[in-house]
C-alpha cells in the first residue's frame, strides 16, 4: 500500500498539479490512496514551518508531498511537485501532464472552497456558546492526563456539549523573559497539538496564554493545577484572584489542585475575588481520600472500589483527619460474604478500628503520580454537577463555629447540579474539632 499526504496552499498552481496527478495514480492503481491538506495562503508560512520542525525536515515551497508510514511513525519527505511527477513515472509509469489553464483552473476552484468551508466555520463558531474552560499552569504533567478525559468523558461537565479551552503558563520566577516565553510558547503549542489530534467532539478550540494579559475572559470555569515541587507561595494567586474577579464570568468555579498550600492559594484567591460566589471556589482533596481508600482495601483484601465515603477533614497539605463514620466495606469476606449491594460499615470491623486511628492516618500522604491526581480532579469535576455525591473538598468554612472568618478547609460536603452543602449530619469529634483547630492555626501563620 502506498499512501501519501499532498499539503500545499489552496491557490497554488502546483498544489493543484500534484492533487490532479495523485487523483490519476489512485484511479489506475489500486494500492494507491492520498490524503489532501488545503492550507489558507496567509497561514501557509506559519503551518509549513511548524510541520517541518515537529518531523525535523527541510522545505520551502508549496506543496509539501511525504509518504505516510503508520501511525505513530514519522513520514518519509518526498518533496516538492517535481519530486512527486519524477516518483509517479519511475515506479507508477503515470504522467503528470496538465495544461496550465487547468491547473490554474482547479486552484481557483480550490480557493473558492476553502473559503466557503471556512465561511460555514465561522458561522458555526458564532451560533454555537462553548463552556470556556481554562487550565493554569498547562504544563503541569497533570494536564495532559486532565484534559484527554475531561474532552471524552461525557460525566465530566455533562451540561456543556462544547468545550473552549485556554491553556495558560506564566513562569513569574525566571530572570530571561524572553527565552523563556519562547519554550514555554513551544511547549503549549506541543500540547495543543496533541489536544486536537485527539479529535474530540466536545472540543471547540483551544488558545495558548503566556501572560496574564486578558486572562481568564469570559471564563466559566478555572482549573488551578501544581505549578512546581515549591509551590507553597500564595502570592501569585493574589494576582490571579484580581484577574479573575475582573476577566471571569459572574458564575465562574474555580477548582484547585496542588502538592503545596492549596488551601492557602485559595484563600488568596477569594480575598482578591470579592465579585465572585465564594461557593464556586473548591480545592481537591480526592487524591487523599483515594490513597486512604487503597490502604484499607489493602488491609481488607477486597478492591479500593468497594470501599467508599471515606472522608477528610483539615488541610490536605498539612494536618488533617481521615474520618471512618460514614465509611462502607463493600464485597468484603466474613464467612458469609453480603451481597454486593449491601455495604459493612468500616466501623463495625473490631479488627482494623485500631488501625485506622492510629497507621491510616499516618500512612496517607499526597505524594502521588499525575495519572492519580487527575482522577483525583475528574473526580470532583463529576461530582459537582452529581445530585447526592458525597466528597471531601476544600472549601470555605466561615460559617461553621470556632473558626476563623476566610479560611478554607477540606470538609465532607454534598454536591447538588453545581453546588454543595456541608455535611452537617457527621458527628464532630473531639479528634477531628482539634484537627481543624490545628489546621487553622497553621494556615493562619502563613
Amino acid at each position: 500500500m502506498a499512501s501519501f499526504v499532498l499539503a500545499g496552499k489552496a491557490d497554488c498552481p502546483f498544489f493543484a498539479k500534484a492533487e490532479h496527478l495523485a487523483d490519476k495514480c489512485q484511479k489506475c492503481l489500486p494500492d494507491f490512496s492520498v490524503r489532501k491538506i488545503r492550507v489558507l495562503p496567509e497561514e501557509w508560512q506559519g503551518w509549513l514551518r511548524r510541520t517541518c520542525e515537529t518531523n525535523g525536515w527541510t522545505h520551502e515551497q508549496s506543496p509539501l508531498i511525504w509518504r505516510h508510514v503508520g501511525l505513530g511513525y514519522r513520514g518519509i519527505l518526498l518533496g516538492g511537485l517535481s519530486d512527486f511527477l519524477e516518483h509517479c513515472q519511475f515506479y507508477y509509469n503515470v504522467n503528470g501532464d496538465m495544461s496550465s489553464e487547468l491547473m490554474l483552473k482547479i486552484s481557483q476552484e480550490n480557493m473558492a472552497a476553502m473559503m466557503e468551508q471556512v465561511t460555514e466555520e465561522q458561522e458555526h463558531l458564532r451560533s454555537v456558546r462553548p463552556l470556556h474552560v481554562w487550565i493554569c499552569s498547562a504544563l503541569s504533567p497533570v494536564a495532559p492526563l486532565l484534559i484527554s478525559q475531561m474532552l471524552q468523558d461525557p460525566e465530566v461537565l455533562p451540561e456543556s456539549p462544547l468545550l473552549s479551552l485556554h491553556l495558560l503558563h506564566v513562569d513569574m520566577d525566571q530572570e530571561d523573559v524572553e527565552d523563556v516565553e519562547e519554550q514555554v510558547q513551544e511547549q503549549l503549542r506541543a500540547l495543543q497539538m496533541e489536544t486536537e489530534d485527539l479529535a474530540a467532539p466536545r472540543l471547540h478550540q483551544v488558545s495558548l496564554h503566556t501572560s496574564l494579559s486578558g486572562a481568564f475572559s469570559d471564563a466559566d470555569l478555572v482549573v488551578f493545577l501544581d505549578d512546581g515541587e515549591d509551590s507553597s507561595d500564595p502570592l501569585p494567586y493574589e494576582e490571579f484572584g484580581g484577574r479573575l474577579d475582573s476577566g471571569a464570568g459572574s458564575e465562574v468555579r474555580a477548582l484547585l489542585w496542588s502538592r503545596r498550600g492549596v488551601n492557602q492559594k485559595c484563600a488568596a484567591l477569594l480575598k482578591n475575588c470579592p465579585g465572585k460566589r465564594r461557593e464556586n471556589f473548591i480545592t481537591v482533596a480526592t487524591h487523599l481520600e483515594n490513597h486512604a481508600r487503597v490502604r484499607v482495601a489493602g488491609k481488607l483484601h477486597v478492591r479500593a472500589d468497594d470501599v467508599r465515603e471515606l472522608l477528610l477533614w483539615g488541610d490536605v497539605c498539612g494536618q488533617f483527619y481521615i474520618d471512618t463514620q460514614r465509611a462502607q466495606v463493600y464485597n468484603y469476606d466474613r464467612g458469609i460474604t453480603a451481597p454486593s449491594a449491601v455495604g459493612l460499615p468500616l466501623s463495625h470491623i473490631q479488627e482494623i478500628r485500631s488501625w485506622c486511628e492510629g497507621e491510616l492516618q499516618r500512612e496517607v500522604c499526597e505524594q502521588q503520580g499525575a495519572l492519580c491526581c487527575a482522577h483525583a480532579v475528574l473526580s470532583v469535576l463529576k461530582a459537582w454537577d452529581s445530585p447526592g455525591t458525597v466528597l471531601s473538598a476544600g472549601v470555605c468554612c466561615s460559617d461553621l463555629p470556632q473558626l476563623p472568618e476566610g479560611l478554607v478547609l477540606s470538609l465532607p460536603v454534598r454536591f447538588s447540579h453545581g453546588s454543595w452543602t456541608f455535611l452537617s449530619e457527621l458527628s464532630i469529634s473531639k479528634t477531628i474539632r482539634d484537627t481543624l483547630l490545628r489546621s487553622c492555626h497553621e494556615l493562619s501563620q502563613v
